[in-house]
Formats: C-alpha cells, sequence, structure tokens
C-alpha cells in the first residue's frame, strides 16, 4: 500500500516503473468569484505578482500552482502549509470583492502518478483524452476517475497530480494499483 510522505523521491531507475507518492503535507485553497471586475483582478495580480490564469483548465505556478478549474475558480495549491500565510494575504485584498477563499487540505488527498506509464494508467480510469497532443503540461481538468470527482492537474509529460476528496484516498490508490498491474506495469509506492 502506498504511505503517506512528505516530499516524493526517486526510488527506482527502472524505466517502465511507475512511481505514486501520496503527498501528505499539501495546502489546498479553492478561490471563487462572482464578478469580473478591475478590482478583482487587481487584487488577484498583487497576490505575489502572480498573473493568475483566466482561461479554464489552464495552471501557472511551480511551488505554488494556481489551477483555474472553472470560469472565476482557482484552486491554490502549495507544497506546504506556507499557503495558509500567502492566502492570509489575498483575503484583505479582496475585501469589497464577490468572492470566497476557502482552505480544503483537510478534505483533500494529492497523489503524484509519475512514470512512463503514468498517462495511460489514468486514461484507462478516466473518460478524458489524456494523449500529450491533447492534455499538455500546464494544463488542467476536473473529470470522473475510477467514478470519483477528480482534479488533474499535468506537470510534466511524464507526471500528473490527482486532487480528490480524502475519504476515497484508499480506494483511488487501489483502483490505480488495480490499472497498473492489469497491464503488468510494476507500480514503487512512495
Amino acid at each position: 500500500m502506498v504511505e503517506a510522505i512528505a516530499k516524493p523521491r526517486d526510488i527506482s531507475d527502472d524505466a517502465k516503473s511507475t512511481h505514486v507518492a501520496v503527498l501528505a503535507t499539501r495546502s489546498v485553497w479553492r478561490v471563487r468569484g462572482w464578478c469580473t471586475s478591475k478590482n478583482w483582478t487587481a487584487a488577484l495580480a498583487s497576490w505575489q505578482s502572480v498573473t493568475w490564469p483566466m482561461e479554464v483548465g489552464t495552471t501557472i505556478g511551480d511551488r505554488t500552482r494556481v489551477l483555474c478549474v472553472g470560469r472565476l475558480d482557482w484552486l491554490v495549491v502549495s507544497d506546504n502549509r506556507v499557503a495558509e500565510e500567502q492566502m492570509s494575504l489575498l483575503a484583505p485584498s479582496l475585501e469589497g470583492c464577490l468572492v470566497t477563499v476557502a482552505d480544503l487540505s483537510a478534505g483533500t488527498a494529492s497523489v503524484k502518478i509519475s512514470g512512463c506509464n503514468a498517462r495511460e494508467a489514468l486514461s484507462v480510469l478516466c473518460g478524458l483524452d489524456l494523449h500529450p497532443s491533447s492534455f499538455r503540461v500546464g494544463q488542467c481538468a476536473r473529470t470522473r476517475l475510477a467514478q470519483l470527482p477528480v482534479t488533474i492537474d499535468c506537470l510534466s509529460e511524464l507526471s500528473f497530480d490527482c486532487y480528490f476528496s480524502q475519504s476515497f484516498e484508499k480506494y483511488f490508490l487501489l483502483s490505480l494499483e488495480e490499472v497498473l498491474a492489469g497491464f503488468g506495469y510494476p507500480v514503487i509506492s512512495k
């Protein structure tokens, strides 16, 4: 079974392996607005001098990623709990705007899937076209994966982060391992 760790690490040189890591210390925030005013976009732009992605399905960032998952709807994901401090800086600048900022960290599971078989395994579990020409690096999508509502973030050609309800973590990991085993691909759990 996959164990939760704070930071993923490579533990195999096998080119055919698929790495699965539960990212236990991820911060996940949802920012949702209901208007497009200059105050709103200026407030977002002032936060860490980041231009937020406005096109649905696009992402920006590295250690702190902003995923546009819907019209005026974002997930802000960070590798650690520093996002709490960052988000507290955003809230005052949004005063007067129709917006909600919610910490989803405690209820959201974060799983990184990487390796040459990651894209194929995810494709079996969901209805999205995950071919590299259709689902490129820097894109995200909400979908049903193993019959669960999941947000998939394409970090690189061979690496994806998946976000879903914490209560389904075990089911998600078992479904993923079952698909990979069915293909005969080795799974390296981190």
